[in-house]
């Protein structure tokens, strides 16, 4: 099976909530057909990632 897709790119990605930073400087680079996994804790702020990311593209 191949997978299809766009390639995603993000550089100084950054997050900043109430209680101080989420994440800073986050830089990623999936080419296109590969696969991104975002790996956590709950309230680790994952869907926060996605989200800002997807808000920026």
């Amino acid at each position: 099976m191949e997978i299809q897709g766009l390639p995603v790119t993000a550089h100084g990605l950054a997050v900043h909530g109430p209680r101080g930073p989420v994440f800073e400087d986050v830089d990623l680079e999936v080419p296109s057909g590969g696969l991104l996994v975002v790996h956590g804790p709950g309230g680790s702020d994952r869907t926060t990632l996605l989200w800002r990311g997807r808000a920026t593209a």
